[in-house]
């Protein structure tokens, strides 16, 4: 799996990921049916925000204007500064992304109350299959170098067994290739 609880964390967005309206328009004409009074109909996409250090601060903001988005199937933060607090708000904000499949948050440092809200966002949100979280308390080498509690592993495996499950259902899965 390129993009699950331990994998790497996502280098840059999927290749064959929707770029905006000009990407899918044949040369020369609009593309789009009268039906549809020249828009464009929205497209399933994600958002990358690997290069910004937002801190706890943006998250609910962020998170909010994130779950009106009602195509949106994938969200990487990795790296931006994520403690509890923002964590916790971001998840929160989240469970109302019935599209969502991948979210990636790999090397933030939140703790047990961000894992648990993780861990509630996987059960709330649908389609929510895949969590990347390469050094956070989600990774199993994280906790067993820092000889974190167990309370971890226990998150961490609650929420491995929720994705599982959710892998098993047609429909949340991408249908391009993985991430990588």
């Amino acid at each position: 799996r390129a993009f699950a609880i331990g994998a790497e964390p996502l280098s840059e967005a999927p290749e064959d990921a929707p770029r905006g309206d000009a990407d899918r328009r044949p040369a020369g004409s609009s593309g789009v049916p009268e039906s549809l009074g020249g828009r464009m109909p929205p497209s399933p996409h994600g958002y990358d925000f690997s290069r910004c250090h937002l801190g706890d601060k943006q998250m609910h903001p962020l998170g909010a204007a994130l779950a009106i988005d009602r195509q949106l199937i994938w969200v990487r933060v990795p790296g931006v500064g994520l403690f509890d607090h923002g964590m916790v708000a971001l998840c929160e904000q989240l469970k109302r992304s019935a599209m969502l499949v991948k979210l990636d948050v790999s090397g933030n440092r939140f703790a047990y109350e961000g894992a648990g809200a993780c861990l509630s966002l996987a059960t709330h949100a649908p389609r929510l299959a895949e969590v990347a979280a390469k050094d956070t308390v989600l990774d199993a080498d994280f906790v067993c170098r820092r000889g974190l509690p167990a309370k971890y592993a226990k998150v961490r495996l609650e929420l491995e067994g929720v994705l599982a499950e959710r892998r098993k259902v047609p429909g949340t899965r991408l249908p391009a290739k993985p991430l990588q």
